[in-house]
């Protein structure tokens, strides 16, 4: 069950496996390999294993944790064991050079994994790419597993993204727990497969909050074993990202708050971009993940209380607040990003700014107030955005007739598309007139389909 939401990668990694196998002209170049990029943690080495489960050839090797000293050993020994011959000397040409001797007939898989770890082996690019573009390498599929890809290896590269689980993935994951529930598990854990799958057996958030907010939990302890991954001293990074989770997001108040001088924070912060653990929009600091910005405005501060639960029982419920809030921001986000992919193309507008886009709008008329989320002009139209919380009551014709009054009120010489989001069903009348009229358009929050968000 927790593998079905992917699927749709799944089944396009095998897809490129044979195209490339048994039609390379209709893949492009035949020396190129796939490179399978995504940001830490996000299922990147699951999906690929679980595209390739059923074949016999496959060899996998990961870089990770390995030094420069042994890795070259331990690579050697892996296609050692694989192909049944041993290189015939100890460096990365030779164990290259050693993977050509297949049989013409027999198909390989070779799937390198962590492979932004190879840049500190020395020679291994320059090995790596002599023995990709050799013209006997043509029974060797190569996929490339990572972060990123080594500078060096740039030609031939067929790149593709996988990203963390999406809203409607996590949805799908938890099929207990009803779309509120599983909203804010998305926004707790940032769409982290491995912190998803801890809410796997419970039935709604709050219980698995109960459980999960412990000192031990993998909840509280995601965050400190990647920092300590990336970085030696990791005390001076924290403190960072924690002044950043108190809502100090420029270079100035984050260097007011700790005392270091603003070119050493301002390095400090581009590591941390460079990490993909921030995002740089202008002059502010933003967190990527959603899971990260709450560990860092709620759960890193709370760590001694929680090293403490005797003295400080209960903290779950102002959690369960933290979470609900930021939920609530995600949730307008994807609803924005979902109008404008569905009905312009232009999710680009949200991407590369969080704020772009998203102009909360009054419509007043002689004590007639309508508020839409957005209203965005676009290309002789206008695209109106409503998101419909409540869910104690159905969105029902009087709605109707008032979001469109707004909306003629607004623009009345622009054709208007009108996207609600509602958390319950629409009335009848509502559905049946959307149905005719294609200019307004339900959707209902659990059956959103985005993956951009």
């Amino acid at each position: 069950m927790l593998y079905a939401p992917r699927t749709f990668y799944v089944n396009e990694l095998k897809a490129i496996f044979k195209e490339n196998l048994h039609d390379k002209s209709g893949w492009g170049d035949p020396w190129e390999i796939l490179a399978v990029i995504g940001e830490p943690h996000c299922g990147k080495t699951s999906l690929v294993l679980k595209a390739y489960e059923n074949r016999g050839d496959l060899c996998y090797f990961s870089f990770k944790g390995l030094s420069e000293n042994i890795v070259c050993k331990k690579f050697a020994e892996r296609v050692e064991r694989y192909i049944g011959i041993k290189a015939a000397g100890s460096d990365w040409s030779d164990i290259f050079e050693t993977m050509k001797h297949l049989p013409s007939w027999h198909y390989k898989i070779f799937i390198l994994d962590d492979i932004q770890e190879t840049e500190n082996c020395q020679g291994f690019v320059e090995a790596f790419e002599e023995f990709r573009f050799a013209p006997d390498r043509d029974n060797i599929f190569i996929c490339l597993v990572g972060e990123r890809l080594p500078s060096g290896i740039t030609k031939s590269v067929y790149p593709y993204q996988v990203h963390h689980l999406s809203l409607s993935d996590v949805h799908k994951m938890l099929p207990k727990m009803d779309p509120q529930d599983s909203l804010l598990v998305s926004t707790a854990t940032g769409g982290i497969p491995e912190l998803v799958r801890l809410f796997s057996d419970y039935d709604g958030f709050n219980e698995a909050a109960q459980d999960l907010i412990c000192i031990d939990s993998p909840l509280m302890n995601y965050m400190p074993h990647l920092m300590d991954y990336y970085y030696r001293k990791s005390d001076i990074y924290n403190e960072l990202l924690a002044e950043i989770g108190r809502g100090n997001t420029r270079v100035s108040e984050i260097g007011a708050a700790t005392g270091y001088a603003y070119n050493k924070c301002e390095k400090y912060l581009r590591s941390l971009v460079d990490t993909k653990i921030l995002d740089h929009y202008g002059k502010c600091y933003q967190f990527r993940n959603t899971y990260m910005q709450l560990y860092y405005s709620f759960l890193y501060r709370e760590e001694m209380r929680l090293a403490r639960p005797k003295q400080f029982p209960d903290i779950t419920s102002d959690y369960v607040k933290d979470v609900t809030t930021i939920a609530e921001s995600e949730y307008e986000r994807a609803c924005h990003l979902h109008a404008l992919n569905t009905d312009y193309g232009l999710g680009s507008m949200l991407t590369g700014n969080r704020k772009n886009g998203i102009r909360p709008s009054d419509v007043i008329e002689k004590g007639f107030v309508y508020h839409f989320e957005s209203i965005i002009p676009y290309d002789g139209k206008m695209l109106f955005v409503k998101i419909v919380r409540d869910t104690d009551r159905r969105f029902d014709r009087s709605d109707l007739d008032k979001i469109e009054y707004a909306a003629k009120k607004f623009a009345p010489l622009y054709e208007s598309i009108i996207n609600v989001y509602v958390r319950c069903r629409p009335a009848d009348y509502c559905e049946r007139y959307a149905a005719k009229y294609p200019h307004i358009r339900f959707h209902e929050y659990d059956r959103l389909k985005w993956r951009d968000w």
